[in-house]
């Protein structure tokens, strides 16, 4: 009676064994399971830091090897822009990242973009918020990434800036909405992705712009910089 007894209480634990190697048999297929590369789920994404959140983010050239992201540093808990890269683990890390570009709430209460549209290796971040219109722009020069479009709009206002990058002249077309502009010389370190400072960056193109308008009407036969009207 007593062998009865037991025969018949281990077929429940015989099917929650079963049960349990089926759920893991599941989910090792699911992890192995490669990544849609036409579709960014920040749910999938492992990556090996842990100060950051991912929140949203677009594949690089139609590839999953890198992807241009938004995430919240759980440091100052404010949106930055970085890029990540696969490893041979499969798990990402960041290999540039910007300073903060702005907060949390305006990033969670606004619409944005953050697409590679022509899958080029240009992605963008596109955001309008109550207090302005941004817009990002990177591309990758050898293994570095750089801003290569730039755009800051004042919602009250109404005065925008803009500039196209130019990473062989260290120099960008700085301008408001089309002409006049000019070519306002950049460092390099100013123009790269990792650490790009947008409230330093915008100042620059500010001071640009504020140039060109001394120059406005007047004669003048030596120009150090390239203005075109």
């Amino acid at each position: 009676m007593k062998e009865r007894l037991i025969a018949k209480g281990s077929k429940p634990l015989m099917g929650i064994f079963l049960l349990t190697v089926l759920l893991c048999m599941t989910f090792i297929s699911a992890s192995a399971s490669p990544i849609d590369a036409s579709v960014f789920n920040a749910n999938e994404i492992s990556v090996v830091q842990t100060d950051i959140k991912i929140l949203d983010g677009a594949w690089t050239a139609g590839s999953t090897e890198e992807a241009f992201a938004a995430v919240e540093s759980l440091t100052d808990h404010e949106v930055h822009l970085c890029i990540l890269q696969k490893e041979e683990t499969g798990c990402y890390t960041v290999v540039s990242m910007s300073s903060g570009i702005l907060s949390l709430d305006d990033y969670n209460s606004n619409p944005h973009q953050l697409l590679d549209h022509l899958n080029d290796g240009h992605p963008y971040f596109d955001i309008t918020t109550d207090e302005q219109w941004l817009y990002i722009e990177v591309t990758k020069n050898e293994e570095e990434w750089f801003i290569s479009s730039f755009l800051v709009e004042d919602s009250a206002s109404g005065d925008r800036v803009t500039c196209d990058c130019n990473l062989d002249t260290q120099s960008a077309w700085v301008y408001a909405i089309a002409y006049p502009r000019i070519n306002w010389p950049f460092l390099k370190e100013e123009m790269m992705l990792d650490h790009f400072d947008i409230a330093s960056f915008t100042s620059r193109c500010e001071r640009a712009l504020s140039y060109l308008e001394e120059w406005k009407g007047k004669e003048h036969y030596l120009q150090v910089l390239e203005i075109e009207w």
